[in-house]
């Protein structure tokens, strides 16, 4: 006899993507090493999109210094894209942590419109320095404040976050584990995470 607990039927799941947008500081807080950091963070995205290719996972870029944040690499899933897009980046000028925060968090907004079942992992490279407001009105005392109640709102949004702080260990700030606190995310010291390191904590997300 056949009964209802014999019948199968093959059900297709489709896998969920991934969002992977890194948020990198170019500006001169992060000192001698700056061209390191940048050069780090996209070999780390390219790293990453190698093995997000057969996963369809879209990797994008922000990078932060001057006045503003600026998108250096629209979420792709192409490597030869990124490699274009990822040729040259200057460095240098002051700290607008807050407007690339910003810009970040909208690039997110922007792809869950297109695909509102994306899973999106924000991961910030920079030492925790900030001296451009994102409201102009705001005075350079209330920088760090502005910052922290924009990273509350983005950690409100349910978006995943690895901070990875590229400061100095001696004289350290608690500035990047404090945002960390606040968005919910994961932190990481540099120094912990070798190139390879940072690729595997991001791809093992």
């Amino acid at each position: 006899a056949v009964t209802g607990s014999d019948l199968r039927k093959k059900v297709y799941k489709r896998p969920q993507k991934t969002l992977i947008v890194f948020m990198v500081d170019s500006s001169d807080s992060m000192g001698e090493g700056t061209h390191a950091r940048i050069k780090a963070a996209k070999g780390a995205v390219l790293a990453i999109l190698a093995k997000a290719y057969q996963k369809r996972h879209r990797v994008g870029m922000v990078t932060f210094r001057e006045e503003t944040g600026e998108v250096i690499l629209q979420p792709t899933s192409s490597l030869t894209l990124a490699r274009k897009s990822l040729k040259t980046q200057p460095t240098g000028g002051a700290t607008p942590f807050a407007d690339g925060m910003m810009k970040s968090w909208r690039l997110i907004k922007t792809e869950r419109l297109k695909d509102p079942g994306i899973r999106p992992l924000l991961v910030i490279l920079s030492d925790g320095e900030a001296n451009v407001p994102y409201e102009a009105e705001k005075k350079l005392t209330e920088v760090m404040d502005e910052l922290f109640l924009i990273a509350g709102r983005i950690g409100q949004d349910s978006i995943s976050s690895i901070v990875i702080d590229t400061g100095p260990l001696r004289n350290r700030s608690d500035a990047m584990l404090r945002i960390s606190g606040v968005l919910k995310g994961t932190y990481y010291h540099i120094s912990r995470l070798k190139a390879d390191g940072m690729v595997r904590v991001v791809a093992d997300f």
